[in-house]
């Protein structure tokens, strides 16, 4: 900075007392084109560099002593990239003749067009400047001098700039700036008396990849030592390029006063203000405001220092209509015009937008220190503190890499205990009701956090929700996907269900809730994760060691594999939901072995009437809008296997006694003191059609009885609907008379809902069963025979009674006859 304030100066100085000179030559010498040469030989012999005056050169003498002159360049300094340092396209002053008659010089203003500077700087730090500053310095200054005459008084009439160019290369650091189209003017210039200064440009920097326009308006002072002040400064500059990020960026600074002192730049007031705006994620537009108190800027440093920095930041975006925050800290800076460097920050702000809650939401952040490179793009802050949402957040170090090109954030985080349903409230979930009111009253978490451009999320999380201790990793893809890996120790999700609704009245068919299935929000779901928990509840089952895989991806969810202990034994299902066409279509493969299925069913259905070891499979398809359109279309096939069981409530060997001995008018046996069938083996298979499960082959074995059956489940209603046939079998505990029940086939049937069923005998087929025995006994026919060999009709009993007295008849004359003709053998 101090180098270019140098070159600036000297540069425009230099052209200035040229000018100058060349006036003073002009006023000897009517002809000035003819010394052309004597002013070439003169300044190279000066400098070393070669003057070429390409234009004309014209000469005015009253009232103003002036000149004219063309295109003139001066030549660069050798081993330099460009042939010609210094030029212009047209260039006019001059100076009032009668004033120096008085030793006082009136210049009227200097009008330099097309002008262009080349300031270079090669790797080895050598510039093409050095040789002039040389020289420079080795010059006296005359004026100082009191024993030669000088002038009592100067002044300028103003300078003006048009069109020109500046380049600045410096192959030592890498960087460049250009200006472009570069137009300056100035008010009258009198010694040690304020001027008014405007200049805009076209500034690009190939390095730093921007480009953009830049304005700057003041009233400057030069004193006589050198310093240079400015009142009411305002400078602007809109920035472009895959350097800025967001592609644009309007800063502008304002302040009531700014001093320049060899180099050093300094504003100590307190109403500074540097505003910024462009877009910028997740925000269409963002504009931010820093008001400060001072600002001393020289070649190796920026610091703005104040006790407070408020720092307003505004925007806009498709998410959020509007954001605003404002942010106060004690002091930043620029060190090397790289390091980042602020004691303290303290942030307080909001953001506001008709999509979040109450319109707006409070943030508040600290940081004991803040430091970084522009130039390695990185920051890092120490020892942060949050408050958003009155989650209060902690962390050691916060990290913002490449955040210019790429942005990439890390920060170990820690949550203190929060109240998560005071924050679904704050978030407006008002209608967020759970079974137990006690249910998310406390959490907290820690975890590393983690932003970038292809993903963000944390790892090593852990935490607990109520109750609960989890762990894990969740990661939010720039795709929209979702990755998760979760671990829990024990949890109870029915606490976390909306309450349930009243239970119907015993044996009525069990309500079930049609949940409509959201196929749009769906269609955009992308997950990958896993899920395991040691300890769950959930519809009333429990389960341990749970372990479940979630994919989905344009419009199909698939959840597998799945697996769990339960109840002494173990699931293994894969699920599949798709909602890619035009109807959802849900798909299951679910398998249970050796599950105990009494306290299952008890945890399930409030219900142990049916007890034992299950196994069983289901694979089932079905379609439609809703849960209960998927259960009326689901098709599909089930095998099961009930071992070691026992219905309770209803004991059949009882009930097949108690009919007995009401139809023979017999003393009712004595009632058991416990109503249940016990069995050994149940077992079936069914086909589902169109949300009607049929079985033709159901099987039980009882100690009395041997059960064959078929029948049909409504699953959505969960309306059962068996029909049993027992036969009965001789064994050494049957009483007396019971005996003559075997062989006997007994109908059972099973009626009311999964959960309520209704067992029993079917006491009209029995007393169908006993008469149609008595018939066959009348007959002479039946008795204890085997009833899979009895006539199944009267009229097949009279059928087959001739046929048996037709047998006897033969019988009869085959022994008449042999009696008769006398035996063979005895003849």
């Amino acid at each position: 900075m101090k180098k270019v304030f140098k070159i600036f100066a000297w540069g425009f100085g230099g052209l200035l007392l040229l000018l100058v000179g060349v006036i003073v030559v002009f006023a000897l010498n009517f002809d000035p084109n003819a010394l052309r040469d004597d002013i070439t030989r003169v300044v190279e012999k000066e400098t070393g560099r070669q003057l070429t005056i390409e234009g004309d050169l014209d000469v005015t003498f009253f009232p103003w002593l002036g000149f004219e002159a063309g295109r003139t360049t001066i030549s660069n300094a050798s081993g330099f990239s460009e042939p010609v340092m210094a030029s212009f396209e047209a260039a006019s002053a001059s100076v009032k003749l009668m004033p120096l008659l008085r030793r006082q010089i009136e210049l009227s203003t200097v009008t330099l067009d097309g002008m262009q500077l080349e300031l270079e700087i090669k790797a080895d730090g050598s510039t093409n400047w050095d040789d002039l500053l040389a020289l420079a310095e080795e010059d006296p200054d005359e004026a100082s001098d009191p024993a030669k005459p000088g002038f009592a008084s100067q002044s300028l009439g103003g300078i003006r700039l048009t069109n020109a160019r500046v380049n600045y290369i410096d192959a030592e650091s890498g960087s460049d700036y250009r200006l472009r189209d570069l137009n300056l003017e100035s008010s009258e210039l009198l010694p040690g008396e304020p001027f008014s200064l405007e200049a805009n440009a076209e500034l690009e920097s190939r390095s730093l990849e921007i480009t953009g326009p830049v304005e700057f308006a003041g009233e400057l002072r030069i004193d006589d030592d050198a310093v240079v002040w400015i009142k009411q400064p305002s400078m602007s500059i809109t920035a472009s390029g895959e350097g800025v990020p967001g592609d644009s960026l309007t800063i502008d600074l304002q302040a009531p006063a700014m001093n320049l002192v060899d180099s050093k730049l300094t504003i100590d007031t307190p109403e500074l203000k540097i505003a910024g705006s462009g877009p910028g994620e997740p925000y269409k537009t963002i504009a931010a405001q820093i008001e400060g108190k001072s600002l001393t800027a020289d070649s190796s440093k920026v610091l703005m220092n104040t006790p407070v920095m408020n720092l307003v930041l505004t925007g806009s975006s498709e998410t959020w209509s509007a954001m605003t925050a404002d942010m106060q800290g004690a002091s930043f800076g620029l060190v090397d015009f790289d390091r980042i460097d602020l004691p303290a920050i303290e942030v307080i702000g909001e953001i506001k937008g008709p999509e979040l809650p109450g319109g707006r939401v409070d943030l508040t952040m600290t940081g004991e220190r803040l430091q970084g490179s522009i130039e390695y793009q990185n920051i890092a802050i120490d020892v942060v503190r949050g408050n958003v949402l009155d989650l209060a957040i902690f962390s050691k170090k916060v990290k913002v890499s490449k955040f210019i090109d790429d942005p990439t954030i890390e920060a170990p985080i820690e949550v203190s205990q929060f109240a998560p349903r005071a924050l679904l409230k704050k978030l407006e979930f008002e209608d967020f009701v759970t079974a137990d009111p006690a249910a998310l009253s406390s959490a907290k978490f820690s975890g590393e956090a983690y932003y970038g451009s292809a993903a963000m999320g944390a790892r090593n999380l852990k935490g607990t929700l109520d109750q609960t201790a989890f762990s894990g990793s969740l990661k939010l893809m720039e795709s929209g996907e979702t990755q998760f890996q979760l671990v829990a120790d024990d949890i109870n999700l029915d606490r976390y269900r909306a309450p349930a609704e009243d239970a119907q009245a015993a044996g009525d068919a069990v309500a079930v809730a049609d949940i409509e299935i959201p196929a749009e929000e769906l269609k955009t779901l992308a997950l990958d994760g896993t899920l395991k928990i040691g300890k769950m509840q959930l519809i009333g089952l429990k389960s341990t060691n749970v372990s479940v895989g979630i994919k989905a991806a344009q419009g199909k969810i698939r959840v597998n594999p799945a697996s769990a202990q339960l109840y002494g034994g173990t699931y293994q299902g894969d699920v599949r939901l798709d909602v890619d066409g035009n109807l959802p279509t849900l798909s299951l493969n679910e398998r249970l072995e050796n599950v105990q299925f009494g306290p299952f069913s008890k945890d399930l259905f409030d219900s142990e009437r049916l007890s034992g070891t299950l196994n069983g499979r289901i694979t089932a398809i079905g379609s439609g809008m809703s849960s209960n359109a998927i259960t009326a279309s689901t098709n599909g096939d089930a095998v099961f296997k009930f071992s070691d069981g026992a219905y309770e409530g209803t004991d059949i060997w009882y009930q097949v006694r108690r009919a007995r001995a009401l139809i023979k008018q017999e003393p009712q046996p004595a009632e058991p003191a416990e109503k249940r069938t016990r069995f050994a083996d149940l077992s079936g298979t069914a086909k589902i059609s169109n949300g009607v499960m049929q079985s033709d082959d159901l099987r039980m074995v009882l100690p009395f009885m041997r059960v064959k059956g078929q029948g049909s489940v409504q699953l959505l209603s969960q309306e059962i609907d068996f029909r049993f046939q027992g036969d009965v079998v001789d064994r050494p505990e049957l009483d007396a008379g019971e005996d003559e029940l075997v062989g006997f086939t007994i109908p059972i049937k099973v009626t009311g809902t999964a959960a309520q069923p209704s067992v029993g005998v079917d006491m009209g087929g029995y007393l169908a069963a006993l008469a149609k025995r008595k018939l066959l006994e009348k007959l002479g026919v039946g008795g204890n025979s085997n009833a899979a060999n009895a006539p199944e009709t009267p009229a097949e009993a009279v059928e087959q009674k001739k046929e048996e007295l037709k047998d006897s008849i033969e019988d009869k004359l085959k022994d008449k006859l042999k009696g008769l003709f006398g035996d063979s053998d005895g003849g």
